[in-house]
């Protein structure tokens, strides 16, 4: 009998010596909140980090569309500016009566160089524009990355 009270006593000594004490487990449970806490704390700042991207990009977005209207608009005048100063050129290029042929000449060159600059306007906003049509495929591809992650 006294090994069986012996053996039962070994058994709840060894039972209550393995679990960890009430202290360890508030220190236990404190670290966790903690820890739980801080990745809290982390997801809720990268979400909010994704939300103001999301946001930034948006306000781009709206931006490169309106510059991109107004550089179709540009292109749609410069293209009417060339028609106009291929016309003038055409009529430089007409017979008057009183006009030297190097006066003649004088004006279809400085006609020339007018629609060549007109031209060259009308090949860099095209260019700008391509550009910021890029641009903005980039941006439209970053805020789908941010609207996947937030929702």
């Amino acid at each position: 009998m006294n090994r069986g009270i012996l053996l039962l006593f070994i058994i709840m000594a060894s039972i209550t010596a393995c679990g960890p004490s009430k202290s360890d487990r508030l220190i236990q449970e404190l670290n966790q909140k903690e820890h739980d806490d801080s990745v809290k704390r982390v997801a809720e700042d990268e979400m909010k980090h994704k939300i103001e991207m999301r946001f930034a990009l948006n306000d781009s977005i709206k931006r490169d569309k309106i510059e991109i209207s107004n550089l179709k608009k540009s292109i749609d005048n410069a293209k009417s500016e060339f028609e106009v100063q291929t016309d003038k050129l055409a009529r430089i290029k007409e017979f008057k009566f009183l006009r030297a042929s190097s006066e003649r000449e004088r004006e279809i060159r400085n006609q020339v160089d007018v629609i060549n600059k007109v031209e060259s306007l009308k090949d860099e906003l095209a260019n700008k524009l391509v550009n910021l049509q890029v641009k903005l495929d980039y941006f439209n591809s970053e805020v789908q990355k941010y609207t996947d992650n937030v929702r």
